[in-house]
Formats: C-alpha cells, structure tokens, sequence
C-alpha cells in the first residue's frame, strides 16, 4: 500500500474543496452539496477525509486539522493507521466468505473504503454506508453511482432500528445471512458508555448468527496524553460533534455479550493480526509508538453456542490468506489489555 500523501495544496476547480458557506438554491457547483446547508464548521467526516489524504473537505475542516495536528502529532498517524486496519480487516473478512457489509459512520467512502477494498476480491459483496452527515452522505452517493453494489443511506448509530430497518438497507443486505457491522471511529462520538452499549447492542437483534462486529476506537495516548486532551478539546469546540477516549477494557464493556472477540481481542491498530516482515504488518510504524487507535473484531454466536467457542467466523480462508483467528472472551488485565 502506498503512504497517502500528506496534506497540503488542493487542485483547483474541484467541487469537493468549494469554500463557498453554503449552496445557493439552483445553483450548479457543488452538485453534493444539499440545498441551504451550511457550512459554517468542521464535520468529522471530512476532517478524516482530510487527515488521511483527501480531497473532499473544506477550508474549515482543513483549518482545525492543522491546528489539531500541530498540538498532537500523533493525531495523523492514529487517523492512517485507523484507514489501514479497516482495510486488513475487510480483507480477511472477504476470503473468510463474508459478503455483507453494513459501514455505519462511514463519512465519505475514499482512499481505501470498505468497497473499494473489496472490488477486486468479490465484486459481488455488497455495502451500504451509513453517515449522519448529510453533505457525506451526498457525496458518497455521487462517488457511488457508477457501482450497483453498493450505496449510501442517512442514518443515526444512535437510532440502530432506522439503520436496520430502513427500506433502503434492508432491499439492499439479506440479513439472514452473515453480515460485517463496520463501526469505524465512530463509538468515541457517542460518550455516554450506557447509549454507545445500547446503540450496538439495538443492531444485534437484526443480525443472524456468525455475523461479525469491526471496531476502531480513539485511545489515550500513555506518552501524549495531555497533548492528545488539548487536540480533542479543539475539536470538541469547533465541530458540533464531543468525541471521548476509551481504554480497551472500557471498549470492551460496550459490546453485547452476545458477541464473541476474536484473537488477538482488542489491541491497538498496528497489532491486529500482525506477524513482523508479515502481510498484515504496518512497516510504516516500525521505530514508532503504537498508534492511539483500537481495533477489534468479534463475532455474534448463535444461541446454542456459548462463550469462547472457537468455531471460525465463517468458512475457512484459503491456504494463501491470513489464517483465521480464534474467538476468545476479553479478560482485561491480560496481554490484549492496552
């Protein structure tokens, strides 16, 4: 994988970088942009668009990233690691036979989403992308016309029945079948621990056994920690999204017990499923501190099945992918607690 290339002078004429506050009722340029919305703030999902490479954001997003950036450096770092292990973990859930996929808090579907991951891989596996943003989700909606397999839909992580059941979703995934929750970044914008929990634990009911859950997380950072508080302050004042950290046992707790974690648990972005000079191995990282970031898989059982049984997600992969990991409950204070 290429390094994504750092931030810095946008091409002109693209409508993705159009400071302009709002669009004008029938006016042409930019077409994604929904009548009357304002553009007066930051909005997480460009400002990661942004810190990864992109090119859809505006002046505003990409003004708080620098500041965001210049307090905590590590702050790029942990954004690229976040987009690498989403795509590791896509990977192996394709040659695992996994073919659903449900991205909620997906922001804008570049540089590496969950279907461009997987077009080469099964061209066949079907997405849809869930976002709150509504700038996001016409812009994922315009980057998504020419791919029948996958779309994007408005919706609230804090309302999982509108995301389950709505007409759009569920003509689009069979949910009695397997389906992969994507949930990147996204549980660090809910901060109340008791809302984020119920938030997933509203998805399981619609999800058929051997689906699988994908989390990334902020982390606190042991060696930045007040450098990293000053750059979420930042962000808390100048976007209308609060965002928290959560340690990996506070992780943890959050998912619903229905769920299995898969080895190696819940471990910083650059650990999950790493083997030095290996596939999955981040050798971008080495020499670095970890990345503050949290990745975790688990798998939802059936009913008969109890906890830590090791029976594989899904079929097993081929001979020449990642071998499978096996399912294990999290015990905090063990070698998967960060």
């Amino acid at each position: 994988m290429t390094e994504a290339p750092p931030p810095g002078p946008h091409a002109s004429g693209d409508p993705s970088h159009d400071t302009a506050p709002r669009r004008q009722p029938g006016s042409a340029e930019p077409r994604w942009i929904p009548e009357e919305t304002e553009i007066v703030a930051a909005a997480p999902a460009r400002i990661y668009n942004y810190a990864v490479g992109g090119m859809h954001n505006f002046q505003a997003d990409r003004d708080l990233w620098d500041r965001i950036e210049g307090v905590y450096p590590p702050a790029r770092r942990a954004a690229r690691a976040n987009r690498e292990v989403l795509e590791r973990v896509t990977e192996w859930l394709s040659t695992c036979g996994i073919r659903q996929f449900l991205d909620i808090g997906a922001g804008i579907p570049v540089l590496g989403a969950t279907h461009e991951t997987l077009h080469d891989l099964d061209p066949d596996a079907r997405v849809v992308y869930i976002d709150i943003d509504p700038i996001a989700v016409e812009q994922a909606r315009q980057l998504l016309r020419d791919h029948p397999r996958a779309h994007a839909v408005r919706g609230d992580l804090l309302d999982p029945d509108h995301i389950v059941y709505h007409d759009a979703v569920m003509s689009f995934l069979d949910f009695g079948e397997p389906v992969a929750v994507v949930l990147g970044t996204v549980l660090q914008f809910i901060t109340d621990d008791a809302t984020a929990a119920h938030s997933i634990t509203g998805l399981v009911e619609a999800l058929a056994p051997g689906s699988l859950l994908v989390i990334t997380h902020a982390t606190p950072d042991p060696d930045q920690r007040r450098r990293q508080e000053v750059a979420y302050q930042l962000f808390e004042q100048h976007t209308p999204t609060p965002a928290v950290l959560r340690t990996a046992g506070q992780l943890a707790a959050l998912i619903d017990p229905r769920f299995t974690l898969l080895s190696p648990g819940i471990v910083t972005a650059d650990q999950w499923q790493a083997e030095p000079g290996g596939y999955h191995h981040l050798r971008w990282l080495d020499g670095q501190p970890a990345p503050s970031v949290l990745a975790a898989v688990a798998r939802l059982r059936s009913a008969h099945q109890p906890a830590g049984d090791h029976t594989p997600p899904a079929a097993s992969p081929p001979a020449s992918a990642p071998a499978a990991p096996e399912a294990g409950a999290y015990t905090p204070g063990t070698a998967q607690d960060v």
